[in-house]
């Protein structure tokens, strides 16, 4: 049935049949639809800390997303399969019509890993230090800054007993944490 427009309409055929008269007609509806267009998806980054998976992509699409390894072919990717540093197309099927594939580009950025200790004493001080290229501000953070301050260079400083989480922040965006747990006072040992 070639140059049917997508809409709907009605098709007449004649066929034989031995238990219908040669020539005899029947009348059928039908409705082809148009192909979907491509979903809209621009390219993506993630941290490798996140665990991203096929779900975590984002496409914009009125039908069923789904993601492809291939532009044409390929395998369907389920939801949970983990992303890495590569190329994903994603496409979407509207009245079981499937749309082409738009190329999605994936970055998979590392995370940082934060070396030093995690105990201090109050009043002390320690230098924390994290592999990756740092953010341009706000490398490090103390959740609780009355407990214990962080300076620029990881230099933690113990204020007062208590618990504060230290961030370190990469230029990735990505994140690494210590927990520094009931700082305590520090102790004199008498003879």
């Amino acid at each position: 049935m070639n140059g049917i427009k997508s809409g709907n309409g009605k098709v007449i055929v004649s066929y034989n049949n031995v238990d219908i008269c040669y020539g005899e007609q029947t009348t059928f509806s039908y409705t082809i639809y148009p192909t979907p267009t491509a979903p809209i998806a621009l390219a993506q980054t993630f941290c490798a800390n996140n665990n991203p998976t096929v779900a975590s992509l984002v496409a914009t699409g009125t039908g069923i997303l789904s993601c492809y390894n291939a532009a044409i072919g390929g395998t369907a990717l389920t939801t949970g399969t983990p992303l890495t540093t590569g190329t994903y197309y994603v496409s979407q099927t509207i009245n079981g019509c499937e749309s082409a594939r738009t190329l999605v580009s994936v970055t998979v950025n590392t995370f940082p890993l934060i070396s030093g200790t995690n105990t201090i004493e109050v009043g002390a001080t320690t230098i924390l230090s994290a592999t990756t290229t740092p953010a341009n501000s706000n490398v490090w953070t103390s959740s609780n800054m009355n407990v214990a301050t962080i300076n620029p260079n990881g230099v933690v400083t113990g204020l007062t007993p208590g618990s504060t989480t230290i961030t370190y922040t990469n230029a990735s965006g990505c994140t690494a944490t210590v927990s520094y747990t009931h700082l305590r006072a520090h102790e004199t040992v008498l003879d």
